[in-house]
Protein backbone atom coordinates (compact mmCIF):
# COMPACT_ATOMS: atom_id res chain seq x y z
CA UNK A 1 0.00 0.00 0.00
CA UNK A 2 0.98 3.66 -0.72
CA UNK A 3 0.70 6.63 1.42
CA UNK A 4 1.14 10.23 0.63
CA UNK A 5 2.05 12.52 3.81
CA UNK A 6 1.67 16.15 3.70
CA UNK A 7 3.34 17.97 6.89
CA UNK A 8 2.85 21.98 7.28
CA UNK A 9 3.99 23.67 9.99
CA UNK A 10 3.14 27.44 9.96
CA UNK A 11 4.97 30.17 12.50
CA UNK A 12 3.98 33.71 12.43
CA UNK A 13 5.18 36.26 14.53
CA UNK A 14 3.67 39.12 16.07
CA UNK A 15 6.53 41.40 14.19
CA UNK A 16 9.07 40.61 12.02
CA UNK A 17 12.02 38.38 13.31
CA UNK A 18 15.31 38.59 11.77
CA UNK A 19 16.50 35.44 11.39
CA UNK A 20 15.39 31.54 11.87
CA UNK A 21 17.69 28.86 12.86
CA UNK A 22 15.79 25.28 12.32
CA UNK A 23 16.20 21.59 12.92
CA UNK A 24 13.55 19.35 11.68
CA UNK A 25 13.30 15.27 11.43
CA UNK A 26 10.33 14.76 8.87
CA UNK A 27 12.08 12.42 6.93
CA UNK A 28 9.85 8.58 7.17
CA UNK A 29 12.98 6.04 7.62
CA UNK A 30 13.11 2.86 5.35
CA UNK A 31 13.21 0.05 7.28
CA UNK A 32 10.94 -2.88 8.14
CA UNK A 33 8.00 -3.18 6.19
CA UNK A 34 8.11 0.69 5.55
CA UNK A 35 10.12 2.54 2.42
CA UNK A 36 10.38 5.77 1.82
CA UNK A 37 10.13 6.33 -2.17
CA UNK A 38 10.05 10.22 -2.28
CA UNK A 39 10.81 13.19 -0.10
CA UNK A 40 10.96 16.44 -0.46
CA UNK A 41 11.19 19.34 2.25
CA UNK A 42 10.63 23.03 1.70
CA UNK A 43 10.11 26.45 3.25
CA UNK A 44 8.59 29.48 2.40
CA UNK A 45 10.53 31.87 2.51
CA UNK A 46 12.55 30.00 0.72
CA UNK A 47 15.79 29.04 2.01
CA UNK A 48 18.83 25.99 1.14
CA UNK A 49 17.88 23.08 3.55
CA UNK A 50 20.75 20.99 4.35
CA UNK A 51 20.52 17.32 6.47
CA UNK A 52 22.36 15.11 7.85
CA UNK A 53 22.31 11.82 9.86
CA UNK A 54 21.38 12.14 13.63
CA UNK A 55 21.01 10.25 16.76
CA UNK A 56 19.45 6.80 16.05
CA UNK A 57 20.00 6.67 11.91
CA UNK A 58 17.41 9.59 11.30
CA UNK A 59 17.92 12.31 9.15
CA UNK A 60 18.18 15.47 10.11
CA UNK A 61 17.22 18.87 7.79
CA UNK A 62 18.35 21.91 9.13
CA UNK A 63 18.27 25.83 7.37
CA UNK A 64 18.40 29.17 8.06
CA UNK A 65 16.31 32.11 7.41
CA UNK A 66 18.80 34.97 7.62
CA UNK A 67 16.18 37.82 6.50
CA UNK A 68 13.24 39.88 8.03
CA UNK A 69 10.58 37.95 7.79
CA UNK A 70 6.86 37.81 9.61
CA UNK A 71 6.15 34.21 9.11
CA UNK A 72 7.58 31.08 8.16
CA UNK A 73 6.02 27.53 6.68
CA UNK A 74 8.04 24.68 6.55
CA UNK A 75 6.50 21.88 4.20
CA UNK A 76 6.91 18.03 4.26
CA UNK A 77 5.98 15.88 1.17
CA UNK A 78 7.02 12.00 1.20
CA UNK A 79 5.47 9.18 -0.36
CA UNK A 80 5.90 5.72 1.19
CA UNK A 81 5.22 2.31 0.99
CA UNK A 82 4.05 -0.41 3.60
CA UNK A 83 4.04 -3.35 3.07
CA UNK A 84 1.51 -5.81 4.34
CA UNK A 85 2.88 -7.87 7.64
CA UNK A 86 3.28 -11.70 7.34
CA UNK A 87 0.21 -13.41 8.45
CA UNK A 88 0.59 -14.58 12.03
CA UNK A 89 0.44 -18.63 12.58
CA UNK A 90 -1.96 -20.42 13.54
CA UNK A 91 0.58 -22.28 16.10
CA UNK A 92 4.45 -22.49 16.64
CA UNK A 93 6.77 -25.20 16.16
CA UNK A 94 7.70 -26.99 19.69
CA UNK A 95 11.55 -24.90 19.03
CA UNK A 96 10.19 -21.32 18.87
CA UNK A 97 10.79 -20.99 22.60
CA UNK A 98 14.40 -21.95 22.04
CA UNK A 99 14.54 -19.95 19.06
CA UNK A 100 13.99 -16.44 20.76
CA UNK A 101 16.79 -17.67 23.95
CA UNK A 102 19.56 -17.81 21.11
CA UNK A 103 18.17 -14.37 19.57
CA UNK A 104 18.03 -13.21 23.45
CA UNK A 105 21.55 -14.49 24.23
CA UNK A 106 23.08 -12.95 20.59
CA UNK A 107 21.27 -9.66 21.70
CA UNK A 108 21.76 -9.13 25.43
CA UNK A 109 19.61 -6.57 26.86
CA UNK A 110 20.67 -5.62 30.78
CA UNK A 111 18.94 -3.63 33.21
CA UNK A 112 20.60 -0.41 33.19
CA UNK A 113 19.15 -0.55 29.56
CA UNK A 114 15.55 -1.40 30.74
CA UNK A 115 16.64 1.77 33.48
CA UNK A 116 17.57 4.05 30.65
CA UNK A 117 13.91 2.68 28.56
CA UNK A 118 11.93 3.57 31.83
CA UNK A 119 13.49 6.78 32.06
CA UNK A 120 13.15 7.90 28.53
CA UNK A 121 9.14 6.35 28.52
CA UNK A 122 8.74 8.68 31.78
CA UNK A 123 10.22 12.24 30.09
CA UNK A 124 8.05 11.39 27.19
CA UNK A 125 4.62 10.97 29.44
CA UNK A 126 5.30 14.35 31.50
CA UNK A 127 5.32 16.06 28.26
CA UNK A 128 2.04 14.83 26.90
CA UNK A 129 3.04 13.18 23.49
CA UNK A 130 2.71 9.68 24.93
CA UNK A 131 0.44 9.33 27.94
CA UNK A 132 -2.72 7.81 26.40
CA UNK A 133 -0.52 5.05 24.61
CA UNK A 134 1.70 3.80 27.66
CA UNK A 135 0.74 2.09 31.14
CA UNK A 136 1.77 4.07 34.13
CA UNK A 137 5.12 2.39 34.94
Amino acid sequence: MYYTVRHVTRFRYSAPISESIMEVRLQPRSEGLQRCLDFRLSTSPRTQILNYRGENNNRVHHFDVPNLHSSLTITAESIVEVLAPQPIPDSLLPTAWDELDAMADAHPFSIGDADALIARVARLKGWGFVAQALPDL
